[in-house]
């Protein structure tokens, strides 16, 4: 996390870190399929909605 600060500081207005890792990961893990690797298609759902309202929607 922090080389991804130090990179998003060094280049202001041109790097957006997106904490798809923490939305995924730091929720107690109902997220987590039976294999405890990957998440379902509904965090999937939700990550890339948040990305697109973030990144693409008001553009």
């Amino acid at each position: 996390m922090l080389a991804v600060e130090g990179i998003v500081r060094q280049n202001p207005g041109r790097t957006f870190y997106f904490p798809r890792f923490e939305m995924a990961m730091l929720s107690h893990n109902p997220n987590l399929l039976r294999d405890n690797r990957h998440v379902g298609p509904r965090v999937v759902e939700t990550i890339m909605r948040r990305f697109y309202e973030v990144f693409v929607a008001g553009r």
